[in-house]
């Protein structure tokens, strides 16, 4: 039986500020959509589903090559304005995609959530193999788990 994540929580105990929900949106069927409505429409209908007030963390799922960062930054101002979100953070984007989008805000991103696991590893491996002649040594993520570090950016 499927037991909605609210109810589940409620038949818990659980108080809504003793924990930390995250979510995603932008992935819409076949394409990506971090246009302003789609991110405020998103996050109304995240937090009815779990029938809560606020997101503690909103990331825009996955990155968008076409992404108009003005128009996220005015999405993200609008709903920490309203107390609907209190941070911000992305998926699997990269050190600069992270800069284009940090240039329009008010405060620093603070997630990325990465594609890691023990099956899936170029992560780690690039730092590892720093200065060797093998593939893995291939810089393919820009020095991302540094760049995180440098900048507080939670993986």
């Amino acid at each position: 039986m499927v037991v909605p994540f609210a109810t589940a929580a409620k038949e818990m105990g659980l108080k809504r500020e003793d924990i930390v929900l995250q979510s995603k949106c932008g992935i819409r069927k076949g394409y990506f959509d971090f246009s302003k409505e789609h991110i405020l429409k998103s996050v109304d209908g995240i937090l009815s589903r779990l029938e809560t007030d606020y997101l503690d963390v909103l990331a825009l799922h996955r990155p968008d090559a076409l992404v108009e960062a003005e128009e996220v930054a005015e999405a993200f101002r609008i709903l920490k304005e309203s107390g609907k979100v209190l941070h911000f953070g992305v998926s699997n984007q990269n050190s600069y995609q992270m800069e284009l989008l940090q240039s329009y805000l008010d405060e620093p991103l603070a997630i990325n959530q990465l594609q890691l696991s023990p099956a899936h590893t170029p992560l780690i491996d690039a730092g590892i193999h720093v200065n060797m002649k093998d593939d893995a040594a291939t810089m393919r993520d820009g020095g991302l788990i540094d760049y995180c570090q440098l900048k507080n950016i939670t993986i």
